[in-house]
């Protein structure tokens, strides 16, 4: 039971340690001037939109900036994880 406890409070002190360093991480996407950046902790920190395009296409490339950051974080925190262990 000791040993199990032991592993639990070890694997939270790795999530805490990998939150904090995904906090530091920035990452950005871009598709037609619209682009978004993006911490380690999925957190938007800017948003730049192009004002050459209509409302519809802002919206569409918007959804693909956002999405490309988030799987760039991910991989990111994959990596981050797999070095942990």
């Amino acid at each position: 039971m000791f040993s199990s406890m032991k592993d639990l409070y070890q694997l939270q002190s790795k999530a805490k340690e990998l939150q904090k360093q995904m906090s530091t991480v920035e990452v950005e996407a871009e598709s037609h001037g619209v682009k978004v950046k993006m911490n380690g902790n999925q957190e938007v920190l800017t948003l730049t939109l192009n004002s050459q395009l209509g409302l519809e296409d802002q919206q569409k490339y918007a959804v693909e900036v956002f999405n490309e950051a988030l799987k760039k974080v991910q991989r990111l925190m994959a990596e981050q994880m797999m070095a942990m262990n």
